[in-house]
C-alpha cells in the first residue's frame, strides 16, 4: 500500500538527496510547499509530487480545480514498478479536480504521461493535459 502524506515544512537532506535532479532544480523545495506530497511504501520513500490548484469552478456547490503538476518524480530505484501510475490515480480519485496540466521535459516522460491518457496541447511549451471525469 502506498501512503500519501503532506511533507514537513523543512525537508531533511536525506529525503531531498534521494529525489532526482528535477526537484533540486531551484535548490530547495519551498516553491509551493503546502501542495508538496510524498509517497511512501512502508518506511521507504517512493516518490513525490509538487502541485498547484488553479481556475476553480463550482460543481454541485463545491469548488473543483484545474491541477498543475510542477514536479513529479519517482525515486530512481522504484521506477518501472507502477508507482507513478498509482500516484496519479490517487490524485485523480482523492482531489477535487476537473483536469490536470503539466509540462514534460523528455520523450520518456511524454510517453509515460501519454500512457495515462494525457495529450499534448502545445508542442512548443511541452504542455500536456488530461480532462477528469468523476462519477
Amino acid at each position: 500500500m502506498i501512503l500519501l502524506r503532506k511533507a514537513k515544512k523543512v525537508l531533511p537532506d536525506t529525503i531531498r538527496n534521494k529525489l532526482p535532479d528535477l526537484f533540486k532544480y531551484s535548490g530547495t523545495l519551498t516553491y509551493n510547499l503546502e501542495h508538496y506530497f510524498e509517497y511512501w511504501k512502508g518506511k521507504k520513500l517512493v516518490g513525490a509530487v509538487q502541485l498547484e490548484y488553479r481556475d476553480p469552478v463550482l460543481v454541485k456547490f463545491k469548488p473543483v480545480f484545474s491541477l498543475f503538476i510542477y514536479n513529479f518524480e519517482i525515486v530512481p530505484e522504484e521506477r518501472g514498478k507502477g508507482y507513478g501510475k498509482k500516484i496519479i490515480e490517487s490524485l485523480i480519485k482523492d482531489l477535487p479536480i476537473y483536469e490536470i496540466e503539466l509540462t514534460y521535459w523528455t520523450d520518456e516522460s511524454r510517453k509515460f504521461w501519454w500512457s495515462l491518457g494525457f495529450r499534448v496541447v502545445n508542442k512548443e511549451t511541452r504542455t500536456m493535459k488530461k480532462k477528469i471525469k468523476k462519477r
